[in-house]
């Protein structure tokens, strides 16, 4: 008989999913990711974060120019 036969189940089955969402994907696990990806960028020289990187080598400008146009 298929498990979706057993209508027992399903308010457990719907809890472990949920633990197991929250346990994995966690607001501050999600937020500790983002600061690791923001600090990567910033500790890379070409970024463009830090003033040395592509944007300071001319593409600031042009992107300054685009934001003023909206």
């Amino acid at each position: 008989m298929p498990l979706m036969e057993h209508t027992e189940f399903w308010p457990g089955m719907g809890r472990a999913g949920r633990d197991f969402v929250e346990e994995h994907y966690g607001i501050e696990m999600l937020n500790d990711g983002l600061i690791g990806i923001y600090e990567d960028i910033v500790a890379k020289p070409d970024s463009g974060v830090d003033g040395r990187g592509p944007l300071r080598q001319g593409r600031h400008e042009e992107a300054q120019g685009q934001a003023g146009a909206l």
